[in-house]
Formats: structure tokens, sequence, C-alpha cells
């Protein structure tokens, strides 16, 4: 899905909702992401992309895997 038809699905779905509180989140949430500093939101980004790529590779962990990875983190 490019931009643009994102954009466009997200004004319709906005233009539809009438919960007050579902549309001052989505205020919030794009407001929020606006005031991010250009290094962090950059950094995230990239970790985003980095993750999504490792998943297309399948590089992801059994549901098993993370939890034995945990165990050993809290276990110390």
């Amino acid at each position: 899905m490019s931009e643009s038809e994102i954009k466009t699905e997200i004004k319709e779905l906005i233009e539809v909702e009438s919960d007050l509180n579902v549309l001052k989140k989505i205020r919030n949430i794009l407001t929020e992401a606006n005031e991010l500093e250009p290094a962090l939101k950059r950094k995230l980004i990239s970790r985003a992309l980095k993750a999504k790529e490792d998943a297309e590779k399948d590089r992801t962990f059994t549901k098993e895997e993370v939890e034995k990875r945990l165990e050993h983190i809290f276990k110390d």
C-alpha cells in the first residue's frame, strides 16, 4: 500500500469516526509522532525496517526460544 493510499484510507476512517475519544487518541498519536526528535525518529524507523527485513527472511524466534531467553535473563 502506498503512502498516498494509506493517507486516503486514514482520512476516510477519521471522517466517519464519531467517538471523540478515538479522535483525540489519533490526534495525540500524530502530534507525538511529529514532536519526536529527528535523530530518534530516524533510529525508530531504522529499527522497524530492520525488524521487517528480519521477519521477511525468517530471522525470528519461536515462542519457546523467547521464553528460554527470558528465563535466562530473569534468573540472574
